[in-house]
C-alpha cells in the first residue's frame, strides 16, 4: 500500500485525528541498522506512554 493511501486510510478510520505529523530519520545504513532506530523509537514511546503507538503493534 502506498504511504499516502495508508495515511488517507489511517485518519479516515479516526475521526477524532486532525493533524499527523510525519518525521523522517536519515541515516547511514552502513553503520546502523533501520529496524534498530525502529524498536529505539518504539521502546522510547512505550516509555513514555506504557503501551504501543496506536498503529505499531508488531512490537
Amino acid at each position: 500500500m502506498r504511504r499516502e493511501d495508508f495515511f488517507i486510510k489511517k485518519i479516515n478510520e479516526d475521526k477524532r485525528l486532525k493533524v499527523l505529523y510525519i518525521e523522517w530519520f536519515i541515516i547511514d545504513e552502513k553503520l546502523f541498522l533501520p529496524a534498530y532506530y525502529e524498536a529505539a523509537l518504539i521502546q522510547d514511546y512505550y516509555s513514555k506512554h506504557s503501551k504501543l503507538p496506536k498503529w505499531n503493534k508488531k512490537y
